[in-house]
């Protein structure tokens, strides 16, 4: 039995004028509590790559990176266990099922390649075996068996994959030369540029409304929510903001000139449309 919580001491609540003054300000403009937004942590040379991204894919239509596949791995659990706000009346138990987030101390999970174009849809989607370290073998042969079928079905134009040890590799890089594939010049730590995090994301959150009890049930279900993304849910237009706590509130798309902040922090092919119109590139 949870012993009861004690009282409060019963004392008058102490603020000072300027302490009422300033919260009476904040509740006329409306502004709530929230948490604060993350923000990728990026040195000096990092912003560098990043600007210099953006300058050399500036000219680039929404044809052009309609063409590009855009790869990524990504981990699911068995058991996500992801933390969410409630609100409980002072009466309502703690542990409450209704206000509790099942977890387990080390939850299974499955590492998934994929792969995706605003052309054509998705590109396939291919499960790495258990306690597999990502090396550059393994990584030539899932692009071997998996992603050149896929680049000559997308009519693909070129490939994005991340600056990971094995992606960038000699023998990676002599792979992609030998099969005449052109990879974009990505920049370093850069998750927030890639459009298929929104997927991602997607699959998590729909995860949660299922309870696989097994690694092979797990696998079965990414493969139902793969397949349900049609090919017009991956065109640039069908990304929403709301699906990817990263991007602001307004719907997303591919556009010309790709916008950077003051502080050159972002440089994202697909932007605010809230940004379109009057926003100047940042000088090179």
């Amino acid at each position: 039995m949870v012993p009861a919580r004690k009282p409060g001491s019963g004392a008058s609540r102490k603020a000072s004028p300027r302490t009422d003054k300033v919260l009476a300000r904040e509740k006329d403009l409306k502004l709530p509590a929230c948490h604060d937004a993350k923000k990728l942590l990026l040195m000096e040379a990092m912003k560098k790559r990043r600007l210099d991204f953006c300058w050399k894919y500036k000219e680039w239509t929404s044809g052009d990176w309609q063409k590009v596949i855009f790869s990524d791995e990504s981990t699911f659990r068995q058991v996500r266990g992801s933390s969410k706000v409630v609100r409980r009346t002072s009466n309502m138990p703690h542990y409450n099922p209704h206000n509790t987030v099942k977890m387990v101390k080390h939850p299974d999970s499955v590492m998934v390649c994929g792969a995706f174009t605003g052309h054509k849809g998705s590109a396939g989607l291919f499960f790495l075996p258990k306690n597999l370290m990502m090396k550059a073998t393994n990584y030539i042969e899932v692009l071997e068996e998996h992603m050149l079928t896929f680049w000559s079905i997308h009519e693909a134009g070129y490939f994005m994959h991340n600056l990971a040890p094995a992606h960038k590799s000699k023998a990676v890089k002599e792979f992609v030369m030998k099969n005449n594939i052109h990879v974009l010049n990505w920049p370093g730590n850069s998750p927030d540029l890639n459009p298929i995090e929104n997927i991602w994301h997607v699959m998590k959150t729909k995860l949660e409304n299922s309870c696989p009890s097994s690694i092979k049930n797990l696998m079965e279900e990414l493969k139902k929510i793969w397949i349900f993304f049609d090919a017009s849910y991956f065109h640039p237009s069908c990304f929403h903001a709301q699906e990817n706590p990263e991007c602001s509130e307004v719907q997303v798309e591919y556009v010309q000139i790709l916008i950077v902040t003051e502080e050159v922090t972002c440089a994202r092919p697909v932007v605010p449309k809230l940004l379109q119109a009057g926003a100047p590139l940042a000088p090179r």
